[in-house]
């Protein structure tokens, strides 16, 4: 039997760097089929959509990620002017650079003059060679959308009379769990595998922390973590002894009152709904 728990989102604002325009009805039309998507390195979402005259392009689905990001060969082929920004990423800021895109489209979602940030992906992640963009929360908020990892289907949801333009709001789902009774605040990111917990925040709020296992080391990126077990975790009414990997977390105010990273395949899960009207993220199991 399939049971259905739910989490509050929350909002979790950085400084805005994407716009959109809808398209001249101000309609998102729903896709009643879905878009076909396939599973990569058993974590990783990667569709097809559109960006300009380029289509059938390779995008990985990252709600982890506030801003998209478009591989730099793609803005090279479209000769477009970019400029100087800076993310964060893990426990470090990155420089990047930004351009504005004409439009993106995929699916239902459709967008035009859309500032994106740009870097060589293959290069920040070896495992993205060959995708030419990520989409992130600023764009999959502009629609409730569903997951569903039996059908490898995505589902947009209908969205009728919008307004014309469509303001900057990244967003992301924000899961709470109990660790040892103490309250941990963890971004949900369909975009890493796994669970990964900033350990320097997590024991300034729990000193007498416990871990089982080796704590072995292990590389994410250019970052070094901890394998651990955190005994007693509890998610809704459920207590587990939760697999998690322990990262340095980002310096000064960068990723305010966030202590990590839920990695969806995590879940388990049939099908995982993202609903950004009623502030709510569901699961199935």
């Amino acid at each position: 039997m399939r049971k259905i728990f739910s989490c509050v989102l929350c909002l979790f604002l950085t400084h805005p760097l994407c716009f959109g325009q809808a398209d001249k009805t101000g309609t998102i039309v729903g896709s009643v089929d879905g878009i076909p998507f396939k599973v990569v390195r058993g974590f990783l979402i990667v569709f097809q959509g559109r960006i300009g005259s380029h289509s059938g392009l390779n995008f990985v689905l990252d709600t982890g990620t506030t801003h998209s990001t478009v591989n730099r060969k793609l803005a090279q082929t479209m000769r477009l002017p970019l400029r100087s920004a800076e993310v964060f990423a893990f426990d470090r800021s990155v420089p990047i650079e930004s351009g504005v895109f004409p439009d993106v489209q995929f699916g239902p979602i459709h967008v035009t003059d859309v500032s994106m940030l740009v870097a060589d992906l293959a290069h920040v992640w070896d495992f993205l060679d060959g995708v030419d963009a990520i989409i992130g929360s600023d764009l999959l908020s502009l629609s409730n959308f569903s997951i569903d990892y039996d059908e490898q289907k995505l589902f947009f949801s209908t969205v009728q009379n919008g307004p014309p333009s469509v303001k900057p709001h990244p967003v992301a789902m924000i899961l709470e769990l109990r660790v040892q009774d103490c309250p941990v605040n963890l971004l949900v990111d369909t975009g890493i595998e796994g669970i990964v917990l900033f350990e320097d925040r997590l024991r300034s709020r729990i000193p007498q922390l416990q871990t089982e296992g080796n704590m072995d080391g292990i590389l994410i990126g250019q970052s070094h973590a901890k394998q651990a077990i955190l005994p007693r975790v509890r998610l809704g009414a459920r207590t587990v002894d939760l697999r998690v990997l322990l990262l340095k977390g980002p310096h000064g105010d960068a990723l305010p009152g966030l202590d990590g990273y839920w990695g969806t395949t995590s879940f388990k899960a049939h099908r995982i709904d993202f609903n950004f009207a009623t502030n709510k993220l569901s699961w199935q199991q």
